[in-house]
């Protein structure tokens, strides 16, 4: 590539595209205080993804179950749906027919993505169809509530779409993976108080019938 032109690479990306991605960054971060009526939808998301984070940094035992992970895949739709109605109106879902479909904008392409990742999510974790292992970090309280709050400040913001706002909102996920993951290195983990004799007895009793019953 010639000088000037990697000259003007460097120019476009320091003048333009890094600033209108910080800008970007901000507006997304503070789409709740610009936009009053999206903090009903996205306090609780960000209120249930800190506490839920900091439960699971500080049990490590503990993982985050079928159940758990179906109830955070029917969260996806709730969110899906809800940005359809702020895009189309209230009276969306009883007008809409197969011979006048509503027109698809950029908005309402992740409004359909978030809820078609839910529907995929509830099928896998209902049925089980992946490893736990990756299923769980499909529908982990991070991944579910932190696209579902980026989801919710692109629509009720009327951010414009576009390589500055996707690259803003990657980098606010991975930086909030960073910052949680940092809070974990250093929230008191629990300690399970050891087991007194009665309580190893008392186990292996009920152990012991339960294997029988499965005899």
């Amino acid at each position: 590539m010639p000088i000037n032109e990697t000259y003007a690479g460097g120019a476009y990306f320091s003048n333009i595209f890094a600033p209108t991605v910080a800008e970007r960054i901000k507006e997304i971060l503070f789409a709740p205080i610009n936009h009053p009526e999206m903090v009903w939808i996205a306090i609780p998301l960000l209120i249930t993804l800190l506490f839920l984070e900091f439960y699971f940094g500080r049990y490590r035992d503990e993982e985050l179950g079928w159940n758990t992970a179906l109830g955070n895949s029917l969260l996806l739709v709730f969110v899906g749906l809800d940005l359809l109605r702020r895009i189309y109106g209230e009276r969306f879902f009883s007008t809409i027919t197969l011979k006048a479909l509503p027109p698809i904008s950029a908005y309402a392409i992740i409004a359909i993505a978030i809820l078609a990742i839910g529907l995929i999510m509830i099928l896998i974790n209902f049925f089980h169809l992946l490893p736990k292992s990756f299923a769980f970090i499909m529908s982990s309280p991070l991944a579910v509530n932190l696209s579902s709050y980026l989801a919710i400040a692109f629509i009720y913001s009327s951010i414009t779409i576009g390589i500055a706002s996707l690259t803003a909102a990657f980098i606010i996920f991975i930086s909030a993976i960073l910052l949680i993951d940092i809070i974990h290195l250093f929230e008191p983990k629990y300690k399970a108080p050891k087991k007194t004799n009665v309580e190893t007895f008392l186990n292996s009793i009920m152990k012991r019938k339960k294997d029988e019953k499965s005899d």
